[in-house]
């Protein structure tokens, strides 16, 4: 079938979707993401994150009655979130879940 949709929470180094500044993109950052089937990329705010942070990052079903959805990514340490949310369209079900790591637009390796 045809793509729908990906929520994920994402620790991310380098240009993305969501990290377009070029000063940024040598840090380590935590987004809530969502993209849609044409790939469009939505997200929360890019939270800075250091060696040795503790993250945590959720995807959630909020209201099941309106099939909201909210992804966050929560430096845990602050307590500081990047927070998206969506209602899906009706008759759209999320079947399955993963745990990635992802790595795009990579230019060398030390």
């Amino acid at each position: 079938g045809n793509p729908t949709l990906v929520l994920q929470p994402v620790l991310q180094y380098g240009k993305s979707g969501c990290l377009l500044n070029p000063l940024k993109l040598y840090d380590w950052y935590f987004t809530a993401y969502l993209v849609n089937g044409a790939g469009h990329a939505f997200c929360g705010r890019n939270l800075f994150v250091r060696e040795g942070d503790l993250i945590q990052g959720t995807m959630a079903l909020v209201d099941p009655n309106t099939n909201k959805w909210q992804v966050k990514a929560t430096r845990l340490s602050s307590g500081e979130s990047s927070v998206i949310s969506s209602t899906l369209r009706p008759g759209v079900t999320m079947r399955a879940a993963y745990l990635t790591l992802e790595a795009m637009v990579i230019y060398g390796c030390d």
